[in-house]
């Protein structure tokens, strides 16, 4: 892809696939074992919006040091304890991450000098490694199945002290697929992992120049005791539902092109709360009438809201008010019961941040024996 000349001058769209191999001997068959799912969006950290209204590289600068201000107040390793602490509790098999991203910084930065490409190499946080170590901690090991850099940009900040050197801060985001292995009778075996962004994108201006906002999904093939399940994670395009009904169509054409039973999960920008319903929600519609079922109809108890709290985390009230975080599915499963996580007041950290500005929500889905054959 070209380079650019503001913020994000390149796009990263290079795709890494975890190497998926056989975890161990299939387990025998559980009796009445159902498939547990999780999908979260764990928030970059601070709102990119302001970027894509500055007017000029100074202000810019300017909004890159806001911006660090607020990723490094809503501290992921401290989130990543209350996002774990939800995991444990469920214990999913299968978890879907959307804003698993890797930022990085580069001092003194060349962004100013004309250096565009995206190139600052000193991690600032790793929210993937993070949520991994910090799961270990408390015991559980998952492995990465699948994982999609969804763009990788950089911009400048204002160093700390000075208002006119600047250094460099780099932003890879990041979509995946983690399984759990530390339990036998849930060591699956997993297959024909697949990661790509959209075809479908939409384009955004910092200081007149457009930059592409990538989104993706990743998938991966589940053998069970009881038959095989596709699971397929994706982020939809916050900015435009044209944009996502397209996106939508690239599914369809693409992981959700089986004759396995599907779950789909992740964040997918259309809100399916009953007031929405109302007055249509396009996206969700076309899943919904493509024979994909809703686990939170079906089984899910109160509004379901997901989205969004304040950015930086700190609201004494929950600001949720929409339900965009979803668990879909279709083929030979049962949908046995759903929960919202990371939404009550007994989940904020000790310095009370909200785990993430998103709610996590976790199923359990039957698969019916011979359903995946």
């Amino acid at each position: 892809m070209t380079r650019r000349n503001a913020l994000a001058l390149v796009v990263s769209c290079s795709i890494v696939l975890a190497a998926v191999s056989f975890l161990g001997a299939q387990a025998p068959a559980q009796e009445d074992r159902p498939l547990t799912v999780m999908t979260w969006n764990l928030y970059l950290g601070a709102p990119l919006e302001p970027l894509f209204e500055v007017g000029s590289p100074l202000a810019l600068a300017f909004e890159g040091t806001a911006l660090l201000a607020t990723i490094q107040q809503t501290n992921f390793n401290e989130r990543a304890v209350a996002i774990a602490d939800q995991i444990a509790l469920k214990q999913p098999d299968l978890i879907g991450l959307q804003e698993a991203v890797l930022w990085r910084m580069q001092s003194p930065g060349d962004f100013a000098g004309g250096n565009f490409f995206p190139n600052a190499e000193t991690v600032v946080y790793d929210f993937l490694q993070i949520l991994l170590e910090t799961l270990k901690t408390k015991g559980l090991n998952y492995d990465v199945m699948a994982v999609v850099d969804a763009g990788d940009f950089e911009g400048p900040a204002l160093r700390p002290g000075s208002f006119t050197a600047t250094d460099d801060i780099r932003m890879t985001d990041r979509h995946v697929i983690l399984a759990r292995t530390d339990v036998q009778e849930r060591r699956f075996e997993y297959a024909n992992a697949q990661a790509r962004n959209f075809h479908a994108n939409v384009t955004l201006r910092v200081v007149g120049v457009p930059i592409d906002i990538l989104s993706s999904w990743a998938s991966v093939d589940v053998n069970t005791p009881d038959g095989t399940v596709r699971f397929v994670t994706t982020h939809l395009s916050e900015h435009s539902e044209v944009v996502r009904l397209v996106q939508i169509g690239e599914l369809l054409a693409g992981p959700l092109d089986t004759d396995l039973p599907v779950i789909l999960v992740g964040d997918l920008n259309s809100n399916a709360s009953a007031e929405d319903l109302a007055n249509e929600a396009p996206t969700y519609d076309f899943l919904t009438s493509h024979g994909f079922a809703d686990v939170w109809l079906e089984v899910g108890t109160g509004h379901g809201f997901t989205a969004r709290q304040d950015s930086d985390l700190l609201s004494p009230e929950s600001t949720l008010d929409q339900r965009i975080d979803l668990v879909l599915y279709r083929g030979n499963l049962t949908a046995l019961n759903s929960d919202v996580v990371g939404e009550a007041q007994e989940d904020r950290t000790s310095s009370g941040l909200w785990p993430s500005d998103h709610a996590g929500v976790s199923a359990e889905l039957m698969l019916h024996p011979g359903g995946g054959q």
